[in-house]
């Protein structure tokens, strides 16, 4: 075998690699994109079952009246911006980018009653992701509101 086939030969042997290398990436880029939208909606799917059940639990203490009262355990997801309710509206967005603000969704609840709420131990000013215990009350006549607090 003279210089010209070993040189041959490694030409053919390092084209081969580049196109393994090329496949082997775009292979992992589509894994890892697909890591991270998965992600992103289960982060949605979260924030949409923590509105739903804050708006069904508040719905039923404004149904049954004063003095009705009742607790509820909620999961904030990573990525939430923002966190509120008052009039008929509770509201979380969270955001969908790759970078903090760089995109968003509001996920949000309309309730068939007046709300206050006090979710400063969630987000004062950046919201923590995790598990949190909210107390869901109907206030006295006069104000005659749902007063949602985070215990």
């Amino acid at each position: 075998m003279d210089t010209r086939d070993k040189a041959q030969a490694m030409m053919e042997y390092m084209i081969l690699m580049s196109l393994a290398l090329l496949l082997l990436s775009i292979v992992l880029y589509t894994l890892v994109s697909q890591m991270s939208g998965a992600s992103t909606e289960m982060n949605v799917d979260s924030a949409q079952k923590t509105i739903n059940r804050l708006k069904d639990k508040s719905n039923f203490i404004y149904l049954l009246g004063y003095p009705s009262r009742t607790e509820t355990r909620v999961n904030i997801p990573s990525n939430v911006e923002e966190f509120h309710a008052s009039d008929d509206l509770i509201l979380m967005r969270v955001s969908i980018g790759s970078f903090a603000g760089d995109a968003y969704t509001d996920v949000y609840g309309v309730v068939r009653c007046n709300l206050t709420a006090d979710f400063h131990s969630i987000c004062n000013p950046d919201c923590s992701p995790g598990n949190y215990l909210v107390v869901i009350e109907h206030t006295p006549p006069p104000n005659n509101v749902i007063n949602l607090t985070v215990k």
